[in-house]
């Protein structure tokens, strides 16, 4: 089933109105987010598990989708994804008489067959129930797995899990709670993404950039171009009232879903070649309310998606995993191709032009 909806599209080195469809892909009750695997493998979380989307395609060449659940044992509100190697990682929490909570992080093999989710937390003293809720993920260089602490009522940060991968299963080996916290301007932290040596993480109604040494570390504070000493926070983009839930860099700028208006936003990253200064302009968005409460979104890769789809996945009202109002993975074709490198020229062009 597809829905018509009016979108701006990136079409030559211009922002065009036009009207496009919305397909949804498969049901997912109370989606939160999706990434696709090396392997191409489609996974997507939600408020009852984690699970695999799977293609079919009958003898008169009609295609659908499924999904396969990768952990079956209980119910959990699984979060965020990210992957380091052949190992792909989701976190979760489960809470028992809207009171009691127990944080869980679990590990899936790619390269075994039929591969499913294995908690590999430790059955006690769990440093991931120190968390209000694990949520967004990323994979730094070196190989630590950071997790967004988001907490709605309190300030939360960035926990840094170091991972041993010696045995059958990876083990969290250390933990730090809040390897970047409210010291480095974070006050909500949810979605997480790393690209080159820069930290994005959406902040409440704010997306915030935050530098990376070569150290791996990530400063407090860092020097300007004028060898001023500066927060390392550059907020990339703010709408009072928003809530961002998750991010996807992109030729430098950032994409992200907007929960509250149900719009997804482009924002460019654009340095001016005469004075140095770097502006974030605004390139695309879609029309408000045409994503029941978007939480995440990607680029589509894989055997059967490719640059000209957008996938996002629609939470819809919160607590209800039934209702036809979101609980589902979308597709929008984009009618540009994202992976083609002339497309971040055609960004540049489009920031430059509304800048000056």
């Amino acid at each position: 089933m597809s829905t018509k909806y009016c979108i701006a599209l990136l079409a030559s080195a211009t922002l065009l109105s036009g009207c496009i469809e919305k397909e949804m892909i498969v049901k997912v009750p109370d989606a939160e987010n999706l990434m696709f695997a090396s392997n191409g493998d489609l996974l997507v979380t939600g408020g009852s598990g984690v699970f695999q989307v799977m293609r079919d395609e009958d003898q008169n060449g009609t295609v659908s989708y499924s999904k396969r659940s990768l952990f079956p044992d209980f119910k959990c509100t699984f979060t965020g994804l990210a992957q380091r190697d052949n190992w792909v990682f989701t976190a979760c929490e489960r809470r028992q008489w809207l009171v009691f909570t127990n944080n869980y992080l679990f590990a899936a093999n790619l390269e075994e067959p039929d591969y499913q989710f294995q908690v590999i937390s430790p059955s006690s003293n769990d440093p991931m129930d120190s968390l209000t809720i694990p949520n967004g993920m990323a994979f730094t260089a070196s190989g630590d797995l950071l997790i967004s602490d988001t907490n709605f009522f309190g300030v939360s940060g960035i926990a840094k899990a170091t991972l041993d991968f010696d045995g059958d299963l990876p083990r969290i080996a250390s933990f730090t709670k809040n390897w970047v916290g409210a010291n480095h301007g974070l006050s909500n932290a949810n979605g997480l993404k790393i690209a080159g040596n820069y930290l994005y993480v959406s902040d409440g109604q704010k997306v915030k950039r935050f530098t990376i040494e070569n150290n791996g570390n990530v400063p407090i504070y860092v020097d300007d171009k004028d060898g001023n000493q500066v927060l390392n926070e550059t907020v990339m983009w703010e709408a009072p009232g928003a809530i961002v839930d998750d991010i996807q860099t992109y030729c430098g700028g950032i994409a992200l879903t907007n929960f509250i208006t149900g719009r997804i936003h482009y924002v460019a990253a654009y340095t001016d070649p005469d004075t140095g200064e770097e502006s974030f302009p605004v390139i695309f968005s879609s029309p408000p309310f045409g994503f029941d409460s978007p939480t995440a979104l990607a680029i589509g890769s894989g055997p059967w998606f490719d640059g000209h789809d957008l996938l996002v996945t629609e939470k819809g009202i919160l607590f209800d995993q039934t209702s036809s109002i979101g609980n589902r993975l979308s597709k929008v074709p984009m009618g540009v191709d994202l992976d083609d490198p002339d497309a971040c020229l055609m960004i540049q062009a489009q920031a430059e032009s509304q800048l000056h």
